[in-house]
């Protein structure tokens, strides 16, 4: 998503305006691009949520919800970056110590 199409999105939605001005309340140090990665994300999520068990008598369209919901995405995304790195870290240090070992 290009920052186009955030901003676009910032603009045209108000709930997903609203969600952003409060995300850090729940999910701080995320950068603009992490964001805008995050938006469709949580808004598909909310979307399911919603049309799967309800708005909750208007709870679950308040941007406060939303915001959870982006922080949870964003969360996610940290979370699955971070794998990949500490598996590549741990392989290297196998190959280094399976290439330094004694041969008997």
């Amino acid at each position: 998503m290009t920052s186009a199409e955030v901003y676009e999105m910032l603009v045209l939605d108000k709930n997903a305006r609203d969600a952003v001005a409060i995300l850090p309340m729940y999910y701080t140090g995320a950068t603009l691009a992490e964001i805008a990665e995050a938006l469709p994300r949580a808004k598909r999520k909310l979307d399911f949520i919603i049309g799967r068990e309800g708005d909750a008598n208007g709870a679950r369209v308040e941007p406060k919800y939303y915001a959870q919901l982006i922080a949870e995405v964003l969360r996610s995304m940290k979370f699955s970056f971070r794998i990949p790195e500490k598996e590549k870290k741990h392989e290297a240090e196998a190959a280094v110590l399976l290439i330094n070992a004694p041969i008997v």
